[in-house]
Order: structure tokens, then C-alpha cells, then sequence
């Protein structure tokens, strides 16, 4: 793993990490499944990073380095204009657009025990974390 995606990698596991702690805080009963979900995220990660490789070229300079703040302003604009689509990830409708992700999580007796409102959204400050922890 290249310096680069091991800091991409370092800095994306942190933020999960401290956003899912925010969202146990939240919702006490998710506290059961924590480490579970984390150690998928985790995984998510880790199988995402080095597919980073094919668009390398396009977001370093010449020197290979990432100017994590030029492109986060670049995406994080685009993102505000973005139209909402919906996904399905792992049975979760995912929605992408105008600034925020939602994901809401299908409605069963397990899901229905453990999230109150049944979804998470993660805004365009949330996002920012991120980059301010990639440009550490």
C-alpha cells in the first residue's frame, strides 16, 4: 500500500469510527452491534482503497502528491449541486444528493429494535471531518 492510501486509509477509518461512536451515542441500542458494524466498514475500506489506483493519476500532481483541499472543495461543490439519486447497498437505500447521504435502513423487527428513526445522514460538514483529517 502506497503512503498515500495508507493515510486515505487511516484517516477514512478514523472518521467511521468517530461517526459511528456519534451515532451509538445517538442511539444506545446500536452499542450491541458496534463492533460488527464497524469491522464491516472497516472491510468496506480496505476493498475501496486500492481500486484508488485507477483514478490517481487524474486527482495527484506531477509529483504524486493529493491536495486533498483543491479536490474536497472541487467534489464538496459538485455534491451541493448534485441531483438526489437512490442506491441499494447491502439492502440499504441509499440516497446521494444536495449535500447529504441517507441511508435508511429496511423496516424489520431487528432494525425496528435498533434504530429509532430507521436512518443516518451524513452532511457536507460531515464529509469536511474527513478531508480536515486527510489533510493532517
Amino acid at each position: 500500500m502506497t503512503e498515500l492510501q495508507e493515510k486515505i486509509r487511516t484517516a477514512a477509518t478514523n472518521w467511521v469510527n468517530a461517526k459511528l461512536d456519534g451515532i451509538i451515542e445517538a442511539n444506545p441500542r446500536l452499542s450491541v452491534f458496534a463492533k460488527h458494524i464497524r469491522r464491516g466498514l472497516v472491510r468496506k475500506i480496505d476493498e475501496v482503497i486500492p481500486k484508488m489506483d485507477a483514478i490517481m493519476p487524474f486527482i495527484t500532481d506531477d509529483n504524486g502528491k493529493l491536495d486533498f483541499v483543491s479536490i474536497s472543495d472541487e467534489l464538496l461543490n459538485a455534491f451541493d449541486e448534485m441531483p438526489v439519486k437512490t442506491y441499494a447497498v447491502m439492502g440499504i437505500d441509499v440516497k446521494v444528493g444536495r449535500g447529504a447521504i441517507t441511508a435508511t435502513v429496511p423496516s424489520n423487527i431487528l432494525t425496528d429494535l435498533l434504530f429509532d428513526n430507521g436512518s443516518i445522514t451524513l452532511t457536507r460538514s460531515d464529509i469536511e471531518e474527513l478531508v480536515n483529517d486527510l489533510n493532517a
